[in-house]
C-alpha cells in the first residue's frame, strides 16, 4: 500500500496507479462552507491504478490492507524523481506539515471516525486520455467536526474490472469542540490517469452507497459530445432502487433559471442537453409527487461544474 499526506490547497495527484489493494484517507480543503443549499466543491486527487504509462522504476507498495491517510496538501513532486520515489518523499515531506500544522487539533484525546452520510454524487462518466474524472460527493454533517470530509480511498480489485470504494469520513479528537450545527457539503475527488476500460468507484455513505460507473479510454478523441449533458439517475433513499416518473428539474446555480425539467423515464433517468457555453454550475431537484408527504431531494454542484463536451452523470437518492 502506498501512502500520501496533503496539506490544503494542494491538488496535486495521488497516484494510485502504484498501489495494491488498500485504504487511503484523504482529507478535502474547504475554503467555504454553507448550510443554505449553495455547496462549493473542494478537490482531492488521485489517479487510477494499473494505468500509470510511467516505466520508471518504484518503490515496492506496502503489503495490502495497511491503512492510508492522504491529508490534504503535498509539495509538487520532483518531476526528476521516479516516480515511486516521489510519492516517497511526498509522504515524509507531507508528514512533517501534519505534525508541524496540528492537524489533530488535539494532543489529547482519540481519534474519533465518523462515516458522512451521502445523498448524492456528479461525475464525468466518460473519460479520455488525459482528461480527469472529478467524482463529486455531497454529504451531510450535525457538527462542525464533521464539516470536513476525508475520503477513505480502497483499490477493492484491479481485474478484471478496476472497482475503488470512496469512503467520506469525518475524523477528530474526542477532546475538540464541536458545536451542533446541521448542513451539506461537496466534495471532489479528482481521479487522473484512469487508463482504458471500465472502472467502477463504490461512494460509501454510512446510508448506504452510491455507484459511479466509468468508461476510459486512451484515445484522446473518445468523448464526441459536442455540448453539455446531464444524465440524472434518481434512486430511493432507503434502498437504492431506481424511482421511474420522479420529477426533475435542472436550473443554473448562477442566476437561478430554469434550465430543464420533466419526469425521469422509466429506468429513473432523465436526460438534458444544451449547446456548449461557460462551465455550467447547476442544481438538481428531485421530488416525488405521489409520495405522502411528498419527497424531495436537491444537489448543487459549482466549482468544477459541468464542462462542454465532458457528459456528466448524477446520482440522487431522494
Amino acid at each position: 500500500m502506498r501512502s500520501a499526506v496533503r496539506d490544503p490547497g494542494d491538488v496535486s495527484p495521488i497516484r494510485t496507479s502504484q498501489l495494491a489493494p488498500e485504504r487511503v484517507r484523504v482529507s478535502t480543503n474547504r475554503t467555504t462552507r454553507h448550510r443554505s443549499g449553495q455547496f462549493p466543491p473542494e478537490t482531492d486527487t488521485a489517479q487510477a491504478p494499473g494505468s500509470d504509462p510511467d516505466s520508471s522504476p518504484r518503490e515496492p507498495p506496502p503489503r495490502p490492507g495497511v491503512p492510508l491517510r492522504v491529508y490534504d496538501k503535498v509539495p509538487c513532486m520532483n518531476p526528476t524523481l521516479s516516480r515511486g520515489r516521489a510519492a516517497l518523499l511526498a509522504l515524509v515531506t507531507g508528514a512533517l506539515v501534519l505534525v508541524a500544522a496540528g492537524c489533530g487539533g488535539s494532543d489529547n484525546g482519540s481519534e474519533i471516525r465518523k462515516v458522512l452520510p451521502v445523498t448524492a454524487i456528479a461525475f464525468n462518466d466518460s473519460v479520455a486520455a488525459g482528461d480527469t474524472l472529478f467524482l463529486k460527493v455531497q454529504y451531510n454533517y450535525t457538527t462542525t467536526c464533521e464539516k470536513t470530509a476525508k475520503f477513505e480511498f480502497i483499490v477493492l480489485s484491479t481485474v478484471p474490472t478496476p472497482v475503488y470504494q470512496v469512503t467520506p469520513v469525518a475524523v477528530y479528537r474526542s477532546t475538540d469542540a464541536c458545536m451542533g450545527v446541521n448542513g451539506t457539503d461537496v466534495a471532489v475527488l479528482r481521479v487522473t490517469d484512469l487508463g482504458a476500460g471500465a472502472r467502477t468507484f463504490q461512494v460509501n455513505g454510512s446510508l448506504g452507497t452510491l455507484t459511479a460507473d466509468v468508461l476510459a479510454s486512451s484515445d484522446p478523441n473518445f468523448v464526441t459530445n459536442t455540448g453539455f449533458g446531464l444524465r440524472v439517475r434518481v434512486e430511493d433513499a432507503s434502498g437504492g432502487a431506481v424511482i421511474p416518473g420522479a420529477h426533475v428539474q435542472i436550473r443554473d446555480a448562477i442566476d437561478g433559471g430554469t434550465l430543464s425539467e420533466g419526469d425521469a423515464d422509466g429506468l429513473g433517468i432523465y436526460a438534458y442537453d444544451q449547446a456548449c457555453g461557460p462551465e455550467l454550475q447547476y442544481v438538481i431537484s428531485v421530488s416525488l409527487l405521489t409520495a405522502t408527504p411528498v419527497r424531495t431531494a436537491n444537489l448543487v454542484v459549482r466549482s468544477p461544474g459541468a464542462r462542454c463536451r465532458k457528459p456528466e452523470y448524477v446520482v440522487i437518492r431522494v
